[in-house]
């Protein structure tokens, strides 16, 4: 049982970078991998999704993709890409179960709002208790900041750590 007293973060991804994950599930098999690790690579204007078995992104266990293709890329092209991971500055990670999270607090969060545009949040997924919580900020928000922004309100969603199940959906003051 998780310490109540506790709020551990878990993981966190800008929504621009949400919203390249949300295309290439059109082609990675994340129903296939409840377990690892997303890696979204950004050179210049060229995106590519990768989907690792792990938290350790090995070529070998990992399949890519551009968002807007319509198959993964070549085992030659994601070993390339995975040998140079640490060379490229614009890189972000999220755990696949944390994806979960994001979709189910989104559709929460688009109940509210349908004119929601997630690339300008920043996302976060913490650890409350026993729930899971959703953060949607502000991206150019000052760290730390919460509330109430006027154009991009904050938005929480917690849910049952055991099921997923919503407990509570709000915006933050």
């Amino acid at each position: 049982m998780a310490d109540p007293s506790v709020i551990q973060a878990l993981d966190a991804i800008q929504g621009e970078n949400y919203l390249s994950i949300q295309t290439a599930a059109a082609v990675l098999p994340f129903d296939r991998r409840p377990a690892g690790t997303v890696v979204v690579v950004r050179e210049g204007e060229a995106v590519t999704v990768l989907l690792a078995e792990s938290d350790k992104v090995d070529a070998a266990k990992c399949v890519g993709v551009k968002p807007g293709q319509k198959a993964e890329l070549p085992a030659k092209d994601v070993a390339a890409l995975v040998a140079r991971l640490d060379q490229i500055p614009t890189t972000e990670r999220i755990r696949v179960g944390s994806l979960l999270a994001i979709r189910i607090g989104q559709a929460e969060y688009l109940k509210n709002d349908p004119n929601l545009d997630l690339k300008n949040f920043k996302i976060e997924v913490v650890r409350d208790g026993d729930a899971v919580v959703v953060i949607f900020s502000d991206k150019d928000a000052p760290p730390g900041t919460r509330g109430i922004n006027r154009q991009r309100p904050s938005f929480e969603v917690a849910l049952k750590s055991t099921d997923r199940s919503v407990i509570r959906a709000n915006y933050t003051r």
